[in-house]
């Protein structure tokens, strides 16, 4: 199997950005790799936060069943979060996830950590629009990072 790397973080964080760079460093290196994001195979979330836990879910599965089945040396991807933006109880989506991933495990979790003002800032110079709420949720989910990163695991790199 693969070895897999996930990046979170906040929008603007920079976990495309750092993905597409190592993709091609490893890429030059003769390596075999894969990079992906979630969500993987759905085009409209639901608005209803336990529905779009749900949908998210179960595309993690189909994803999770694709990175089993995959001969790349290094498979990067970015997780998705609904807990600490969308208000789903934390235990609820981490029984989820692992039954969504049937023993598919993540070799490293990078954590690029970025204030949220500077996160509003990136996401309108790439000419998006932030609303109120947006940032608000922004603050949820970089407060929820913090407070997971040791349980998780993640290793926290400045994406100032």
């Amino acid at each position: 199997m693969s070895k897999i790397i996930t990046f979170e973080g906040i929008d603007g964080s920079g976990k495309t950005t750092l993905i597409k760079a190592l993709y091609h460093h490893f890429a030059a290196q003769g390596k075999t790799v894969w990079a992906t994001s979630e969500p993987w195979s759905i085009s409209e979330i639901d608005s209803d936060p336990f529905v779009a836990t749900l949908q998210l879910v179960m595309d993690r599965r189909h994803h999770c069943n694709v990175l089993k089945s995959t001969k790349y040396d290094i498979a990067f991807s970015t997780e998705a979060y609904q807990s600490f933006g969308d208000g789903i109880e934390w235990a609820l989506a981490i029984r989820l996830n692992e039954a969504a991933t049937e023993g598919v495990t993540v070799n490293l979790r990078i954590w690029l950590d970025l204030p949220v003002d500077r996160a509003v800032e990136r996401i309108k110079e790439r000419g998006d629009t932030v609303t109120d709420a947006d940032e608000a949720r922004l603050k949820r989910v970089r407060d929820g990072y913090a407070m997971m990163q040791p349980w998780r695991r993640l290793l926290r790199l400045d994406a100032t």
